[in-house]
């Protein structure tokens, strides 16, 4: 028996990676527009570069089916 799922759109997830490498430690939000996804990351990381913090924020996209 064939499960179906039907397509909704993609999210974008913003998550942490620790010390700039790529293992996700903490899923930070989730968006459905990637610009606004991937202005929240760069904000974030523009800060953290300035006061020197190490992690930084990363964008990944999934596919939504129901």
């Amino acid at each position: 028996m064939e499960v179906s799922y039907d397509y909704i759109g993609d999210v974008f997830i913003v998550i942490e990676t620790g010390n700039m490498v790529f293992k996700p430690k903490h899923i930070i939000k989730v968006f459905t527009n990637q610009y606004l996804a991937d202005q929240y990351a760069a904000d974030f990381n523009e800060r953290a570069k300035k006061i020197g913090i190490c992690q930084r924020y990363a964008v990944i996209c999934r596919g939504l089916f129901e």
